[in-house]
């Protein structure tokens, strides 16, 4: 869970409990000091290497409902995203061809031992007989 962010704009820690600032502290100087040396090195290492980009693998797409669906009955859409690489990928669910933001939620990526990742997205749904996902 989070403890802290820090305020980019306003160069400060910010808790998400004020009691966490007890417990521990952090420096957001430090921190964005860091931040520049990773971004100095990486543009060292970009120039060094032959800049070539990570080839993007198709995902492999599951779409099955929670439990058995029944009209009428509330249920979940899980959509499994497999095979993901590199980690970025945009999922939307559409009833009857319109984007749905309602009842959505996903999870993070979850890493594979072969270095690729995997996501689940959740839509919660009545089923009934006139929409289609």
């Amino acid at each position: 869970d989070e403890l802290f962010y820090v305020d980019l704009q306003r160069k400060e820690t910010v808790w998400r409990l004020p009691e966490f600032s007890h417990f521990s502290s952090f420096d957001p100087q430090g921190g964005l000091r860091e931040k520049a040396t990773c971004r100095y090195n990486l543009d060292i290492l970009i120039k060094r290497s032959n800049r070539s980009r990570a080839i993007s693998v198709p995902p492999e797409v599951t779409v099955f409902s929670e439990s058995p669906v029944e009209l009428g009955q509330p249920n979940v859409l899980i959509c499994l995203v497999d095979n993901i690489f590199p980690p970025v990928v945009d999922i939307k669910w559409l009833r009857n061809g319109q984007v749905i933001t309602t009842g959505v939620s996903e999870t993070d990526f979850y890493s594979r031992p072969d270095h690729k990742f995997r996501k689940f997205h959740y839509l919660t749904f009545l089923p009934n007989t006139e929409d289609f996902y």
